[in-house]
């Protein structure tokens, strides 16, 4: 949470792939029993509530935050923060509203350093020159993966095609011995033919070549 101070930081961080930017809590100001304090509803990124009002507690002690009367932790098992610092009576919220700036995690500072890995080198990059290198980056994955896809499919094709050739070949083998070597002989290698195309992994579509048509008439019948 908290409040980016300022777009100067930002602006340069997204231009040059470098920055500082400056985080506050976000505060407001209410009366505890005619006393003034100060409410934080939210606490700067990486800083915890613990720490927070350890550091608050230190500076009071130390006297380089001297109004500092009590600090009270309200927050809710929500995870939502609300730290309530109780002022002496008299004291000027907008002045240990500074203080708490300066001497406490409540402004808290972050550097900004946009670096990738651009064909295996480390680079410092713009917002825009991010962008570009993971729209590269996603058109290459695509352009690999269909490629790999496409190869998948000419296999595919190519091992059907083979599997056709050979169901072709072997019908014809099994219809020209059936022919030479007469009916029962021919049914039989056309058995062994649907033998052969299983133990070649042929089953679909599966062919048998049938030779009864192929049986002469008998005697004394005409067609």
């Amino acid at each position: 949470g908290g409040i980016i101070m300022g777009r100067r930081g930002i602006m340069e961080a997204y231009a040059s792939g470098r920055g500082r930017i400056v985080v506050r809590g976000r505060v407001r100001h209410e009366k505890v029993n005619g006393r003034d304090a100060i409410v934080i509803d939210e606490i700067p990124y990486q800083v915890s509530q613990s720490s927070l009002i350890e550091k608050i507690v230190d500076a009071a002690k130390e006297d380089r935050i001297g109004d500092i009367a009590d600090v009270r932790n309200h927050s809710g098992r929500d995870a939502r923060t609300r730290i309530q610092v109780v002022l002496k009576k008299g004291a000027d919220p907008a002045t240990v509203e500074k203080q708490l700036y300066e001497f406490t995690p409540l402004q808290s500072s972050y550097s900004i350093q946009n670096i990738a890995l651009v064909n295996h080198q480390p680079r410092t990059l713009s917002l825009r020159q991010l962008i570009q290198c993971y729209v590269d980056h996603r058109c290459e994955v695509i352009r690999r993966r269909c490629e790999f896809e496409l190869r998948q499919a000419r296999q595919a094709a190519q091992n059907g095609e083979h599997i056709f050739i050979l169901i072709g070949l072997q019908a014809e083998f099994d219809s020209k011995l059936g022919g030479a070597f007469g009916g029962q002989q021919g049914d039989g290698i056309g058995h062994d033919g649907d033998v052969m195309a299983r133990r070649g992994g042929l089953v679909k579509p599966k062919i048998s070549i049938r030779t009864d048509g192929a049986r002469a008439a008998p005697k004394g019948r005409s067609r």
